[in-house]
């Protein structure tokens, strides 16, 4: 019994891990896009805001 136990833990643990490396992994993807959309949007911004 002791011996499912301990594999069971394993594989929460591994379930877990595998799940907080997934949304660490969208967060940044969003955050990536998110910054990039505003970089490009204030470059635009700028350059429309330079030719006027």
């Amino acid at each position: 019994m002791g011996k499912y136990v301990e594999a069971y833990n394993w594989l929460l643990i591994a379930i877990s891990s595998t799940l907080l490396s997934f949304v660490w992994l969208s967060l940044v993807w969003t955050l990536s896009f998110f910054i990039s959309g505003m970089v490009m949007t204030t470059m635009a911004l700028v350059k429309a805001s330079l030719k006027e």
